[in-house]
């Protein structure tokens, strides 16, 4: 019952599940979004991250339809590894908040100052560019880690034949301490419906001791002040 249902860390990254779960596996995935998500490494659910993006990049974009419809049709099949995991449904009492000027929740204030403009207020990005991340099964699986990842250190989603444009999420581990990288973790995992467990500060530094921040370059002259 646990095949292909997600794993423990490799390479700093948490395999996510490919099984019916309806919140944190595919199971709100449809067959033509699991055969974008193969060739593209993008949909309206998410967007490919660690070594998914190799896969993608190297290997699945290309495939021909038939064979990654194939594909799509075998993990649709699977089912999920949790009866009482109930579907996700949209809440825009966080947007609501946002959109009123009230960041007052933990963590808010840090996702307005540095996510809205790509994921916006409403937690839906927008469609095969930056991804949405209420109803993304990866913000809501069990351990956080991904997420928390890609906060500290960023993600770049390269090109490939069919969707050419390249996108990069910044990191934000270099200006973001330990305890600010939890608050948004924990707003991103429990805001427009999405429900997850909590991380704390100490989360947050035992995945910062495995990864690599890089600050960004400085003009010439320009100095870092706290």
């Amino acid at each position: 019952p646990a095949f292909l249902a997600g794993g423990a860390t490799i390479d700093g990254w948490i395999p996510s599940s490919l099984r019916g779960n309806p919140r944190t596996g595919i199971g709100a995935w449809s067959e033509a979004d699991l055969v974008q998500f193969l060739k593209t490494g993008r949909t309206q659910h998410s967007a490919a991250f660690g070594g998914m993006t190799d896969v993608v990049q190297h290997s699945m974009q290309h495939m021909s339809d038939a064979d990654l419809t194939a594909i799509a049709r075998y993990l649709k099949a699977l089912p999920s590894t949790d009866p009482k995991e109930t579907p996700y449904a949209y809440d825009d009492t966080a947007a609501r908040a946002l959109r009123m000027g009230d960041a007052t929740a933990p963590g808010a204030a840090v996702y307005r100052d540095n996510c809205t403009a790509c994921h916006r207020s409403d937690g839906r990005g927008y469609n095969r560019v930056f991804p949405a991340l209420g109803g993304n099964p990866v913000v809501q699986g069990k351990d956080a880690t991904s997420l928390v990842h890609v906060l500290l250190t960023g993600s770049t989603l390269e090109g490939t034949k069919t969707a050419p444009s390249a996108f990069t999420m910044p990191a934000f581990g270099w200006r973001l301490n330990d305890q600010e990288v939890a608050d948004v973790t924990n707003f991103v995992r429990n805001s427009w419906g999405n429900a997850a467990p909590m991380v704390s500060a100490t989360d947050v530094a035992k995945v910062r001791k495995t990864v690599t921040v890089h600050a960004p370059g400085m003009p010439p002259g320009a100095v870092l002040s706290h």
